[in-house]
């Protein structure tokens, strides 16, 4: 199973999807990772992340 994995990782596949998701993100209002981004009408907001702080985090999301 181990070499499968390590066969997978090297593909022509999982680099094209890699190559798409890094694509995607320089698309997207973030300043660096890990980044939360919501997508809201259509329109995508940055959420600001407290990590010590859950309800900061939901209230961005909820309002």
């Amino acid at each position: 199973m181990k070499n499968n994995f390590n066969e997978d990782l090297k593909s022509s596949e999982v680099n094209d999807l890699l190559l798409d998701q890094i694509h995607t993100t320089k698309t997207m209002p973030i300043n660096g990772f890990p980044s939360l981004v919501l997508v809201r009408e259509n329109n995508l907001e940055r959420i600001n992340i407290d990590y010590l702080n859950s309800n900061y985090i939901i209230n961005q999301i909820i309002t």
